[in-house]
């Protein structure tokens, strides 16, 4: 995975100050793989179907057609993402389950449109928060290895923090009630390229006791490794 790309595309999102501008840097960001269309959206805790749509960049017939059949409700994409934890492809998707009579009405409109496949990132966070970042492709023979998967995970992690960051939606931030003060201070030096002995030795603590805090910050925040821990916090304006 390139690291420079990421950041520059992180660097590119802190300037949007616009979900429109978030949408058109993504889009940019996701074409040459194949993806013409993709949307972001996040779930609230309490409710199976409130949803705040930060950018969707469908088209307008198939927006009007979503909501007039209430594909949020019926859509398999959908409920699986708030039940999954690693990205998925639609076609990975069907042919691990079978759906429901709505579900195949849903995935009749897809095929009729000419979409092809798609790819999902689900987002989980604190207090039952779930979010999605969704692209959807017409390419006949859409190739994803799993060098592009990661990348395109890492630009929707991304992506979904700025937006989450510039809208109202949970306006105070789970991640503040979340994180404790200690677990906050070893990330912080984490992004500063310390390693875990070294920061045991500047806050006093054991490298083990580092581990503990640092693990736990990646599994509340649902993600893998550290640089997108960092990353996530270095958006949401905690680091």
């Amino acid at each position: 995975m390139d690291q420079i790309m990421i950041e520059r595309y992180a660097e590119t999102l802190l300037a949007c100050s616009t979900m429109s501008d978030v949408q058109h840097a993504f889009g940019i960001a996701i074409a040459n793989d194949g993806f013409f269309t993709s949307a972001a959206r996040a779930f609230t805790p309490r409710s199976k179907h409130q949803v705040e749509t930060f950018f969707l960049n469908w088209p307008e017939e198939w927006k009007k057609l979503s909501i007039e059949r209430q594909f949020v409700k019926k859509s398999p994409v959908v409920s699986e993402a708030r039940r999954r934890h690693a990205p998925f492809t639609w076609e990975q998707l069907k042919g691990e389950r079978l759906f429901s009579a709505e579900e195949n009405e849903v995935w009749a409109l897809v095929v009729e449109w000419g979409w092809t496949d798609g790819f999902v990132v689900p987002i989980h966070g604190p207090c039952g928060y779930a979010a999605t970042i969704a692209m959807a492709s017409k390419e006949k023979q859409l190739k994803l290895p799993p060098a592009t998967r990661m990348r395109l995970y890492m630009l929707a992690i991304l992506t979904h923090e700025r937006c989450r960051s510039l809208s109202k939606f949970l306006s105070a931030s789970p991640l503040d009630e979340a994180l404790t003060a200690r677990e906050l201070e070893c990330l912080k030096w984490v992004a500063d390229g310390q390693t875990d002995e070294r920061i045991g030795v500047i806050l006093g603590i054991s490298s083990e006791t580092v581990r503990f805090h640092v693990d736990n910050v990646r599994g509340k925040l649902g993600v893998r490794n550290r640089a997108q821990a960092v990353a996530q916090l270095y958006l949401s304006g905690l680091l």
